[in-house]
C-alpha cells in the first residue's frame, strides 16, 4: 500500500520551490515546513531550506527538492495544502489547513 503524504503542494508551490532550490546555500537538499507559536491568532507556518533531515519528520520527495515537515507541526498541518500566491503587491506560501479553527484578519497567523 503506497504511504499517504501528509500534505499536498501544489503545482505553483512546486515551481517556487524549485526557483528557490537555484539560489539556496550549497547542502541545501529542500525546504522544511514548521509552526511556531506567534502571530496575533497563537500559531505560524514558518519555511525555510533545509540541510538534513530530523528522525520522525515527515518527507515528500518532489525530485529536485525534499519538502520537510517538522515533527511538531505534522498534527497541526496534516491535510492541509501548500499555495504559493503571487500578486502585483505580495506573493508567498500559503496553506489551507482543515485543521485551522480561525485566522487572522491579516492572515498571517491561525489558531487550532
Amino acid at each position: 500500500m503506497a504511504k499517504l503524504e501528509i500534505m499536498k503542494i501544489t503545482p505553483q508551490s512546486k515551481e517556487r520551490i524549485k526557483e528557490l532550490m537555484e539560489i539556496a546555500p550549497d547542502g541545501t537538499i529542500g525546504v522544511r515546513i514548521d509552526i511556531a507559536k506567534g502571530g496575533c491568532s497563537g500559531y505560524k507556518y514558518e519555511i525555510d531550506f533545509a540541510v538534513d533531515i530530523q528522525p520522525m519528520e515527515e518527507v515528500i520527495d518532489l525530485g529536485f527538492a525534499k519538502v520537510i515537515v517538522a515533527v511538531k507541526a505534522t498534527m497541526m498541518i496534516i491535510g492541509s495544502t501548500m499555495e504559493y500566491k503571487q500578486d502585483k503587491f505580495s506573493s508567498g506560501f500559503d496553506f489551507i489547513n482543515p485543521n485551522e479553527s480561525s485566522r487572522c484578519g491579516c492572515g498571517e497567523s491561525f489558531l487550532i
